[in-house]
């Protein structure tokens, strides 16, 4: 908020108009994306008026967002998460392992994976509590929702000896730029895919579910912490196997539970 801040000086909400919010976002990021710009400019000053206009301050605004083009993403798969965790094992680095197949098989962000603690835990029963900082109509605040564990994450997790466990941080990663620079250097070390943890961890979940196992959006939203199964299928779901497809349909095979 605070280039938003500069920018507009003492103006009055209400004199704020959407066309000025449009022209912010390009004085303020010219060189910047579009999916930039609507983050940086137009979410957030909307938010701002819309919540001024509940409290009778101005009329409601709505904004045309930039256009953004959609790109196909790499969705990664359990054969990557597995490759990855036995090469993090042999060097010595098996949380950073468990990480990768934490990602995939609960659909969890780096941010919300990176800030799990001990007490989050309940490997007995093979779950986790995460939670996510989300603005709503009050603000903003964290919402928690419970993830399962497979049997791989919930035995590369208790086989950590208790005295290393003193470590708040289940993962060990207070920072975001550690955790994704020894990412890329096993990856280029044991040349694995070039995938980020958001493509091989929940981009990887939501195609696997939907895409690859036939899960309908509607539970897929659900287990991966999305807040719409749209919001999932507009963003997340990574269409595969395309010309397989094509000759399974026309050579009279059935696919997808027909």
């Amino acid at each position: 908020m605070l280039p938003l801040y500069d920018h507009f000086g003492k103006m009055q909400v209400r004199k704020i108009t959407a066309p000025m919010i449009r022209d912010a976002a390009r004085i303020l990021y010219p060189k910047a994306s579009a999916a930039t710009r609507n983050r940086q400019v137009i979410t957030p000053m909307c938010a701002v008026i819309n919540r001024a206009a509940k409290r009778g301050l101005c009329a409601p605004i709505k904004a045309e967002r930039f256009k953004v083009k959609r790109t196909t993403r790499a969705a990664g798969d359990m054969e990557f998460a597995t490759r990855f965790a036995k090469a993090a094992t042999n060097e010595g680095k098996p949380l950073l392992g468990a990480a990768a197949l934490f990602l995939f098989t609960t659909g969890a962000r780096p941010s919300e994976m990176m800030g799990l603690t001990w007490s989050d835990l309940d490997l007995a029963a093979g779950t986790a509590t995460i939670g996510t900082r989300k603005t709503g109509e009050n603000g903003p605040e964290v919402r928690y929702r419970t993830v399962y564990l497979v049997p791989a994450v919930v035995a590369a997790l208790a086989s950590i000896k208790p005295e290393d466990r003193h470590i708040r941080l289940v993962f060990g990663y207070p920072a975001k730029g550690t955790f994704y620079m020894h990412w890329r250097k096993l990856v280029a070390a044991h040349g694995l895919p070039k995938l980020t943890p958001h493509e091989a961890g929940r981009h990887g979940f939501g195609t696997e579910l939907m895409i690859r196992q036939g899960i309908d959006p509607v539970t897929t939203a659900e287990l991966g912490g999305w807040e719409s199964p749209r919001m999932l299928m507009d963003r997340y779901a990574h269409p595969e196997a395309g010309r397989s497809l094509i000759m399974d349909v026309f050579a009279g095979k059935k696919r997808g539970g027909e």
